[in-house]
């Protein structure tokens, strides 16, 4: 009963056009709630409110949507679940500000990418412009949350999921502002995109104004080094299924 009610489950939403998906988890009880949001598609809209329907619930019976790391394809379907339920959008203090003003703070990426990072790495004009209109597609489907239905939590303490405590990590490397959960009782890992096969990217991210940007990949480093030292069955990752044996896909 105990490991039924606290087992993650997972419901992958399309994302790429080549056949990429996106996951999301769904704890039924004890009450409804979403891990990420996928991102946001009419595809995707369809096959999340499918997968739950499955499970014999709908988008207004869900309580929670908690959102890991403000990326394009983990937050994408929070604002119209939040505008088709009454259900609180939850992230971590270190990234709940994006949620809040994401343009803002978006516009500050895409100036650095434009101004600073892009034209230090001589690529081709047409990659740099790619990259950059990729960035502004990202801001054009932005759709705000009401501000009242956002609400934070600590960084490192405890989240209520399927009826267990759950660690709050924030583990930075592929992006500064991503927290996951982990289950010490049933050794699970709700791991977003920080552990995932194969591994993911480092993301550059613009620095505060008047401070050097810290490279994303030493921090990466120590994030699995502090995974690796915990105990770990099973791994939930933000692409692609769940697997065990973590230590050996983090070496």
């Amino acid at each position: 009963m105990l490991a039924n009610q606290s087992t993650p489950i997972r419901i992958a939403l399309p994302f790429l056009p080549n056949g990429g998906t996106v996951n999301v988890y769904l704890f039924r009880t004890p009450e409804p709630v979403l891990i990420d949001a996928g991102f946001y598609s009419d595809a995707a809209w369809s096959a999340l409110t499918a997968a739950l329907a499955e499970h014999g619930l709908a988008i207004a019976d869900l309580a929670r949507v908690i959102i890991t790391h403000p990326h394009v394809d983990h937050y994408g379907c929070a604002a119209r679940i939040a505008g088709e339920s009454q259900a609180q959008i939850w992230m971590a203090d270190v990234g709940v500000d994006w949620l809040r003003h994401f343009p803002q703070r978006w516009r500050q990426r895409m100036d650095y990418y434009r101004d600073t990072f892009l034209p230090g790495l001589d690529l081709a004009p047409e990659f740099c412009q790619s990259s950059l209109d990729w960035m502004q597609q990202t801001l054009d489907a932005w759709q705000p949350i009401p501000a009242e239905r956002i609400v934070s939590f600590a960084d490192e303490g405890e989240l209520a999921l399927g009826g267990l405590a759950w660690q709050v990590l924030q583990l930075r490397g592929h992006d500064s502002h991503l927290t996951c959960f982990y289950q010490a009782q049933t050794r699970q890992l709700l791991a977003a995109d920080m552990l995932m096969i194969p591994t993911p990217t480092p993301v550059v991210e613009a620095p505060h104004p008047g401070e050097a940007r810290q490279p994303a990949l030493p921090q990466m480093l120590v994030a699995l080094d502090r995974l690796a030292a915990l105990e770990i069955e099973t791994v939930y990752p933000g692409h692609g299924a769940p697997f065990g044996d973590h230590r050996t896909v983090i070496r």
